[in-house]
């Protein structure tokens, strides 16, 4: 069986050092989500910007991983994991320290009796102060999560839509699933990316180098039953150019060094229309990063050419039928 790339586990010191960069920028960015979920009360712009939230901490996962060179898949998914708890413990933090600002602003307008305070003399201006503190103490982040929920919210303005007890959590649970899925989905690419120990450098070179009609199963079949990188580079001979599904030879490679190893995939692309007519593409890879040599690259290039020569010579013959040679006998036999 061919050989396909695998993380060696490795990484740079750097990436130790800019974990700390990336979660001081994601609790930046974290303040400025929490006042958009405020400020704009509508379910579904929240749900787009739980998705910008997402792609911020799952870019920033990126970052940490290509430029510190990390190509071990658990450290890139620590990594994600505590920036997802610092953009989400941040917005916590930061509603909760705006919770508590406003409770300050109400307690300083309210007087004794508002507070509920009975007393044969009326307090000092020192002892309502004292009052207003201990009660604004008293206000933890506990009772913070309690009111959000007891008091839940309106989804839009006008009061419309109003959500509250366990439906709450409910909802932080989907906020923290689109930021898992989303997020997730781009620190675990970036870990998987090829990378070239030898020259200590990454893989993110791509080039098609063939984009293949598949138009029957046993094309399918001799591409995933390969048991060498010889015999993926043996193209199947498609019946015809005209399918809605294409195998497309994709090549990662160290960029600038056409002499080193590269690494191939073969994604298999359906093409449909769905029924708003636009059209859609659905992906399987039948072969992940197989390691092949600059040699074998050459020759899938030259096949790849090859194949594409047959197939604008198949579609010139379509075009271009010969001419009838009954009707030439017959012009030949009644001479004018």
């Amino acid at each position: 069986m061919f050989q396909v790339y695998q993380p060696s586990g490795r990484f740079s010191p750097l990436a130790l050092v800019l974990v700390p960069v990336m979660l001081v920028g994601v609790v930046a960015v974290a303040y400025v989500y929490q006042l958009g979920l405020y400020w704009i009360p509508f379910i579904y712009i929240n749900c787009l910007l739980t998705w910008g939230m997402a792609m911020v901490i799952g870019k920033a996962t990126e970052f940490v991983v290509t430029a510190g060179h990390v190509r071990n898949v658990v450290l890139s998914l620590f990594v994600f994991a505590i920036l997802v708890v610092a953009g989400l413990g941040a917005k916590f933090g930061f509603q909760y320290l705006d919770a508590r600002t406003a409770l300050q602003n109400e307690l300083a307008n309210l007087s004794q009796r508002e507070l509920g305070i009975e007393s044969d003399q009326p307090l000092t201006s020192e002892e309502m102060v004292q009052v207003r503190e201990a009660i604004l103490a008293d206000f933890t982040f506990a009772d913070h999560i309690q009111m959000r929920v007891e008091n839940g919210w309106n989804i839009g303005r006008g009061g419309g839509g109003q959500v509250s007890g366990p439906f709450v959590y409910l909802v932080w649970v989907v906020e923290l699933g689109i930021i898992l899925f989303f997020g997730g989905a781009i620190a675990l690419e970036a870990a998987r990316q090829p990378y070239s120990e030898k020259l200590d450098r990454w893989a993110n070179s791509v080039t098609n180098e063939m984009a293949l009609p598949i138009t029957n199963p046993l094309m399918v079949e001799k591409i995933t039953s390969a048991k060498s990188v010889q015999e993926l580079l043996e193209l199947p001979i498609p019946d015809n150019d005209q399918s809605n599904t294409i195998a497309v030879y994709e090549v990662h490679s160290v960029p600038d060094s056409p002499d080193e190893d590269a690494y191939l995939n073969v994604d298999l692309q359906t093409y449909s229309q769905n029924a708003k007519g636009e059209t859609e593409v659905a992906h399987k890879f039948l072969v992940k990063l197989a390691i092949i040599t600059a040699a074998q690259r050459a020759q899938l290039k030259e096949n790849s050419e090859l194949m594409q020569e047959a197939l604008a010579a198949y579609r010139a013959s379509l075009a271009n039928p010969p001419a009838d040679d009954t009707a030439e006998e017959d012009d030949d036999a009644n001479p004018a």
